[in-house]
This record gives structure tokens, sequence and C-alpha cells, in this order.
């Protein structure tokens, strides 16, 4: 059997020569099999073995597993860690099953000893019959083909695979992992095309002994009655049941990564990535590179990336299942994380593609979808209320006496001193720059250069951001409109709206930088003293 699991090792590229790695022990037969085993092959490829060892408070003889393994470690010279909890009522406090409970805080303490050691590899005691029981578990409880593809060979240790009180707080026993669990830290599973029966055999004729967990009887756990009862009656049928259930895992694995890079494909062509400060990302810059690798668990976006947009007509042209998991892989992107990103959401956005402009919807891990005109956009609802993106305050006051006094006023929007957006105010007095002001339709018709009289508009002006109440005089006659609803009108992205320059006297908008200005306070042959007001970009 050791030969069997060595070429499944290196099928998958699951060790490399000097490698450490934390081994999860329970004294079991899998966990027993899988110790001696890497012990055997450690030689080979100059290993660091690291064990831990989980007493969940659950059992009275659970302290009899902990010395047991603990002796294994000691004759065979292996670090090894214990680590104690109260699962029952950890399930309690934070809503969860005792399974699951136990699996994350199990997660957790594997994080923190890789991450105290420098280790990247995590070998746990998956076995065929496990695989079987996991496709029919996700199967049962509602699943598309990636949970077919059951567990892989090797994949990520993400930050849903850690505990509750972990993700609330960042803290294991005082120590962050998150930065860790965000690092190339991987699962392998060396014996995941190993029958349990291999195992115990294998164990036998070692004469290596094992601790029996009376837990794994009790039909009360989920995964105990598919394993007692359902994948019993299945052998009956078919002896080779868990092998073919297995096989089909693994050709739905293969279906699973041709979609994912079919849909990544999409991705790299169609997509837009931006930043806090809306600043668009190349596709070169959008993801950690190490994350992606066949099996991987997920693509993550590099810090500062916070919204997505995609061309909803575009997308809409694909087959159906291409559309699913482009948006499936964005919103998992945008999240960060899987876990608890179902079908119900994809679908959701799925509908939002037919929908008109300005519909919205509310998803997983605090992200927010809606309509822009032509564009489906995510983002992290935590960024900014408003707009989805982190705004800078820009609330530049302008006293048009400092500027008659110093002769300009230049305001930076963006960038440094040295470049970037800005606003150059000026005064001008001249009658023959008046005259020409006036009767010159191209001066009047320039987007990124307007006049006003200085009369009409007050002595205090705004450089800013757009806010509550704000309007904008439309005609002669003095009608005003909503800047919002000019917004609408004139079709501005309402990703777009909130980072928009203005020039306001109070709430009255003068000018929305590069765009309209407003019918009032022009230049008239009446005029005393003009401002020029020069948007450069």
């Amino acid at each position: 059997m050791i030969d069997k699991v060595k070429r499944y090792i290196a099928l998958n590229k699951m060790l490399t020569v000097n490698d450490k790695v934390v081994l999860g022990v329970s004294g079991g037969a899998d966990s027993t099999a899988l110790l001696e085993i890497l012990f055997r092959l450690s030689k080979e490829y100059n290993l660091s073995l690291y064990v831990v060892h989980i007493n969940h408070g659950i059992r009275e003889e659970a302290g009899e597993d902990a010395q047991y393994v603990e002796s294994l470690c000691r004759e065979r010279n292996i670090p090894f860690y214990l680590f104690e909890e109260d699962i029952p009522l950890l399930a309690t406090t934070y809503h969860l099953s005792e399974e699951e409970a136990g699996r994350q805080y199990r997660y957790e303490c594997f994080a923190k000893v890789m991450k105290d050691i420098g280790a990247t590899k995590l070998a746990v005691a998956h076995h065929l019959d496990d695989q079987a029981e996991t496709v029919l578990f996700h199967l049962a409880r509602g699943t598309d083909i990636s949970g077919m593809a059951g567990m892989r060979p090797v994949s990520l240790l993400t930050v849903s695979d850690i505990a509750p009180k972990e993700k609330e707080t960042g803290v294991v026993d005082g120590e962050g992992t998150h930065d860790f669990i965000n690092s190339n830290a991987k699962i392998i599973r060396p014996l995941l095309d190993v029958r349990r029966c291999e195992i115990e055999k294998f164990l036998k004729d070692n004469n290596i002994i094992w601790q029996e967990d009376v837990t794994n009887k009790d039909d009360n756990y989920a995964r105990n009655r598919i394993r007692n009862r359902v994948m019993a009656e299945l052998s009956e049928v078919n002896e080779g049941a868990a092998v073919h259930i297995a096989e089909f895992a693994g050709l739905s694995a293969k279906y699973d990564e041709y979609i994912k890079k079919q849909a990544l494909l999409y991705i790299e062509r169609e997509v837009d990535f931006f930043g806090a400060k809306n600043d668009r990302y190349d596709i070169s810059d959008v993801w950690q590179k190490e994350d992606f690798f066949p099996g991987g668990d997920r693509i993550r976006l590099k810090d500062g990336i916070c919204r997505i947009r995609i061309k909803r007509n575009h997308l809409l042209k694909e087959d159906g299942i291409i559309i699913s998991r482009v948006l499936y892989e964005l919103l998992t992107m945008i999240a960060g994380a899987k876990k608890d990103v179902g079908r119900e959401h994809v679908n959701v956005l799925c509908d939002m593609l037919e929908k008109q402009s300005g519909k919205e919807a509310a998803l997983p891990y605090g992200v927010s979808a809606f309509l822009s005109y032509e564009w489906l956009i995510m983002e992290k609802i935590n960024a900014s209320p408003k707009a989805g993106i982190v705004q800078e305050t820009l609330r530049c006051k302008v006293v048009m006496a400092d500027i008659e006094a110093d002769g300009t006023c230049e305001i930076n929007i963006s960038g440094d001193e040295s470049g970037g957006s800005r606003v150059i105010l000026s005064v001008v007095n001249k009658e023959d720059d008046k005259k020409s002001i006036i009767d010159d339709e191209e001066i009047l018709q320039k987007n990124y250069t307007k006049y006003f009289d200085c009369d009409t508009i007050g002595d205090t002006l705004y450089i800013r951001y757009p806010e509550q109440g704000d309007y904008l005089l439309c005609d002669n006659e003095g009608h005003s409109k909503k800047l919002s609803k000019l917004f609408k009108d004139m079709k501005i992205p309402k990703d777009k709206r909130m980072c928009q320059p203005v020039l306001a006297a109070g709430k009255e908008i003068l000018w929305v930088l590069g765009e309209r200005r407003c019918e009032a306070h022009k230049v008239t042959v009446d005029t005393r003293r003009i401002l020029k007001v020069e948007y450069i970009i």
C-alpha cells in the first residue's frame, strides 16, 4: 500500500523535498496509517513531520487517545501538539452542529501550528470511502458539479476552514492567523485513493494497533448515517459502489476544472476590476497567481480591489453554464470566500442580468450587486454605502477675495502636486475678455473651462463631491433639478456619481466638472468680475 500512496502523492504533486508537514492524527486507523506512511517516506523526501491531536471534550476515553498518539510520536521522535476544547459548548455558542464546530476548531489548531513552525502542508487522513460519503452528503444537501467532485487531493486552506471565534476576532490563542490563512497553505490527502479495508490490512500486517472511536457508530451524526446505512445498502447493490462513486468524483473534478478554466478566460477578457480610489486594475494585477492550480479552492483578489464590473449584454450571449460559473467565480472573488455562497445567490445574479437599471441585491459577506445601465456591478458594501469606493474627503473651500488677492487658486482633486486632476480658479476683469466670453460660442461650449458672473455667485464656493440635497438650475426661468435626477438623465453610472467632483455654492451646483454647468450665473455685459474655472485631468 505504501507504493500505491507514494504514486498518488507524486501524481498530485503533494510533497516536495524538505517540506514541513503538519499531520492531523486522532489515533484512529486512518490517521495512524497516515502517520506511519509519511514517517516511512520522510527520509526519501527529507520531511519534517509535526503531529496535532485534538481532544474534542465529547468522549471520556479521549484522554487515552491523546496518550496513544503522543506515544507514537515519541517512538518516532516527532513533535506532538495537543489541543483541548469543549466542542459541544462551542457548537451551542456559535449555533453549529457538533460536526461542523469540531471540524472548524481542528483546522483552526492546524493553522496555528503551521504558522508557528512555518509549514505550508497539512496532511489529513481522508480515504476513498470518505470521498464516496462526501459526494453523497453534498448531493443530499444540494450541490453542483463542483460539489460532486468531493474532496480534492490537494486544496487550499481557507479562512472558511477555521472556527467562528477566529472569524470574529482574528485571534487563536493570542495570535492572528488570517495572514497565514491567506497565503499558499495547502491541505493534502495522501490516502484519498485507498479503501478503508486496505488501511486496516496495512496496519494489521505491520502489527500497528489503533484506537476505535465509538462515536463513529452513533447515527445521530449525518455522516455516520451515510456511512453506516446508505453506503452499507449501496454496497449490497454493488460491492464496488464506493469505488465507482469516487471515480465519478474524479471525473466531475475534471469537468469542473474545464468549466472553471473557460469562465476565468472570459473574466480575463471581459471583466473590469477597480480599487478603493476608483483606480482600474490590469488583469495581471487582479488575483494572486499562486492560488490558482488544478484542484485549487479559489482565486483570491489582491488587497485593494473592491469592485467588479461586467457588461451584462455580452455575458448573456454565452451558454448558461458559463454565465453561472462566471458569476459564481466573480462573487467568490469579491466575497473572499466560498462557504455559504450557493446556487441561490448565483440565481439572483442571473435573474438581474435582464432587469432594468437600478436593480440591487444583497449577497453574502457584505457584497452588494446592482445594475447601472449596461453594467452589472458587484462590490463590498462596507467599502462605501453609496458608490462602492472609499471616498476620500473632498471639500475645498474657495473664498473669492483670496482668489482676487493671489491671482489664482489651484486645487488638487486626485494625485499629488505634480499630477492628477486639479481645478484652477482665477478672476478676469478685462472688458476685452468679457466681450469674447459673451460672443464666442466655442469658448462657451468648452467642457473643461467655464465662466461665471462673480457678482451673482456669492463670496464662498466649494470644490467637493455630491451631497444629499444638491440641485442645479437648468433653465433661464429658474427651474431646478435634483443632482441625482440629473445624473440619471445624463446616464452617469451609479458607481461613478458619488466620486464626480462639482463646483458648488451651498447646495446649488454651478458645474458638474467636465460635464454640465448650470444655466444661471452667466457672464453678461453688466458683469464686473468674471470667475474662470479650468478642470484639468
